[in-house]
């Protein structure tokens, strides 16, 4: 049931905006639970061998990241950041001038070549562990990722 308010706002041609805004603010998650997110989500060899579309790991940061606010770039630069190495060597890294739409498409184009590579790895008998998916802290003396046969 829509309020007075917004009756009015819809018969002034501006309701749709306004209702756009009251929807993003209801439903936007608090800046800490993004930042949270924005920290912890990685896209992993293991993503790739079960398949995981690195779009929705993308769309997933940038919900969080639009719900911290902030900047396009920075929201860019955290998906490539939370691509395994492996991954990131086949994208263009990005720039001010990268467009979300052209990032997206690259992770697409890319991710059979990963889910090849996720299933190679699987079948050659290789486990990758990381030391500590949640962040870049990693117990003296251990590196972040090895491979082990």
């Amino acid at each position: 049931m829509l309020t007075e308010d917004q009756k009015r706002l819809v018969k002034l041609g501006k309701g749709l905006e306004e209702w756009e805004r009251s929807l993003l603010k209801k439903w936007r998650e608090l800046p800490s639970t993004a930042m949270s997110i924005v920290t912890k989500e990685r896209y992993t060899m293991d993503d790739s061998r079960r398949k995981r579309e690195p779009f929705e790991f993308a769309q997933m940061l940038i919900r969080a990241a639009k719900s911290a606010t902030m900047p396009v770039f920075s929201q860019i630069y955290l998906i490539y950041n939370g691509l395994e190495l492996e991954f990131r060597r086949d994208l263009s890294k990005p720039t001010e001038s990268t467009t979300i739409d052209v990032f997206l498409q690259e992770l697409e184009d890319n991710k059979e070549i990963w889910w090849d590579i996720g299933a190679r790895s699987t079948r050659a008998g290789y486990q990758l562990q990381s030391a500590n998916r949640t962040g870049n802290q990693r117990p003296y003396g251990t590196q972040a990722a090895q491979y082990i046969l």
